[in-house]
């Protein structure tokens, strides 16, 4: 039993390495081998889904990641990564539901509360993505870029004030959020404060174009 289990595990590692080295079809087959012996083996399976989005077979890669979910219901990560595809192949109301699934394993999870929150916002649903973002927030309040998306919400769901105050606290926690410091003055202008508008694009400029920029990661949304 133990020589099978370590044969199962060199086939995955070797899968990995061949994955790694661009060599999909080869890394394809090697996880079906390992399938076909045991179904239930989540990281060929895993592994297999992503392959498939690399060889440009969506709903191939979505089905393997439903497999995952029904192999291992309790497992957030694998809600997640079901969410993450069915998002990225444009079927978002069934993201959404998967994000949800993951939450309620996990329901203080920050990375998840943004991209649900993300989802429902794309969908016109502000009353529930600035839920979504507010319990990010709750969840942890030193993350800037929760500030920022709940920000982003209040605003298109009409309520400049608090959008106002979220974009301030994102740029306390970064002062080098050049895209926040552009929306900070739009929504200074929408409101009539046009010296405060002219001051947040300012610096907002100044950190566009600035050496320490261009090594900064782009921030989503």
């Amino acid at each position: 039993m133990r020589s099978a289990q370590m044969n199962s595990a060199q086939k995955t590692e070797s899968a990995v390495t061949f994955f790694r080295a661009g060599e999909f079809q080869r890394a394809k087959e090697i996880c079906e081998a390992i399938l076909a012996d045991k179904p239930r083996h989540t990281q060929a399976r895993h592994l297999l889904a992503i392959i498939a989005f690399e060889l440009g077979k969506p709903d191939e890669g979505i089905a393997h990641f439903e497999t995952l979910a029904a192999i291992s219901p309790d497992h957030p990560g694998v809600h997640a990564d079901l969410a993450k595809a069915l998002a990225s192949a444009g079927r978002t109301d069934e993201a959404i539901a998967a994000f949800r699934m993951a939450l309620s394993i996990v329901p203080e999870d920050v990375s998840l509360l943004n991209n649900l929150g993300s989802l429902l916002a794309g969908q016109g649903e502000l009353s529930e993505a600035v839920s979504s973002f507010e319990a990010a927030v709750e969840a942890n309040d030193r993350l800037p870029v929760s500030h920022y998306n709940l920000a982003k919400a209040l605003k298109d769901s009409g309520d400049p004030q608090r959008a106002i105050q979220h974009y301030k606290r994102s740029l306390e926690l970064d002062p080098g959020f050049a895209t926040a410091w552009r929306n900070l003055g739009n929504l200074y202008v929408d409101v009539g404060e046009i010296d405060l508008a002219a001051e947040a694009y300012e610096k907002g400029v100044r950190i566009k174009w600035s050496p320490e920029a261009k090594k900064r990661p782009t921030r989503a949304i």
